[in-house]
This record gives structure tokens, sequence and C-alpha cells, in this order.
């Protein structure tokens, strides 16, 4: 008798744990033991980025157009300053303390003294807009991170979080 109860309450307990999906509000996906994993969007690296859009580029929207990309990077804890004006780019590189600069690689031989000479010391992330093979491993040997155009909205995240480390670690490099 007692070893036939204990048989039906494991059987019981192996029915709702394998059962069908929970039906509360809300959560009519989730099975016990399975479930969403929600990826955190939060940057370990929150920065203040410096965005220059050549007015003649189109060819990758989701890099030049600020309405696209300003509220992606705000939800990840960036701020973004994006401007399509050399002269503006320039007087913001000398008066503002960006850590980032958000660039196309053909747009950074233009602006490399001002980046270069800036009082912040931003590390640049360049972007190449569909770009060969050739340009891309070429840009990939001149910096030390590159983004390819057009990006997804997490894998342009990630190579922010990637260029802000590397940045931390040349600004301790540098200190010591």
């Amino acid at each position: 008798m007692r070893t036939a109860l204990i048989i039906a309450a494991l059987t019981v307990m192996v029915l709702l744990v394998a059962g069908p999906p929970l039906v509360a509000c809300g959560d009519k996906l989730l099975v016990l033991g399975r479930g969403f994993q929600f990826k955190n969007v939060n940057s370990d690296y929150p920065a203040v980025i410096l965005h220059y859009m050549h007015s003649q580029n189109t060819s990758s929207a989701d890099l030049t157009d600020k309405e696209k990309l300003k509220p992606l990077l705000t939800s990840a804890g960036h701020k973004l300053d994006s401007f399509t004006s050399a002269r503006d780019f320039e007087v913001a590189l000398r008066t503002g303390k960006y850590e980032l600069v958000l660039i196309d690689a053909g747009d950074v031989l233009e602006f490399e003294e001002a980046i270069q000479s800036a009082p912040s010391k931003p590390f640049v992330l360049p972007f190449v807009n569909g770009g060969t093979k050739k340009e891309i491993a070429a840009a990939k040997r001149r910096f030390e991170v590159v983004l390819q155009a057009p990006a997804r909205g997490t894998h342009l995240l990630e190579k922010i979080e990637i260029a802000m480390e590397k940045r931390e670690k040349r600004q301790r490099k540098e200190g010591n």
C-alpha cells in the first residue's frame, strides 16, 4: 500500500513537470524547465559616441540614419551625437568629451589628424559599407575593431563593447 502511494506521488510529480505549457497571463509559452533567456542590452561600458554621417553616403541606412541609430544606442546606455557637416564634426571633436568615434572607414583619413589631436582621445570605430573582402581586410589591419555595414543592432552593440574594452585597456597602458 505504501509503495503504491509513493509510485502514485512520483507519477503525479512527473506529469506536472512534463505537462503542457502553463496558461498563466503572459506566460503562454513558458513550460517548466524551459523558457526564454533575454540578453541584457545594457552596456558594460556606456559611451559618449560621436557619429559622422557623410551627407553623400546612403549605402548603409542603419549606420547613417540617426533616427534608427539613436534609440538603439540610448536603450543600451550610450549617448550619441551625430553630425553631417565636416566643420561641425571637427568642432565637436575639439570641444566635446567623446569616448568613441563612429565613422565610415573612407572618411577616417580626412579626419585622422583631428581625431588624434582631440583632447578626449576617442577610440575610432570605423564601419565599412558593403566593401569587398580586400577592403574589409585592409580596414581590419589598420584598425583594432571594424564594423561591417549593414549591421544588425546587436552586432553594432557588440562591436561598441569590444571597442570600449580596447579603449579602456589602451588608457590603462598609457597611464602606467
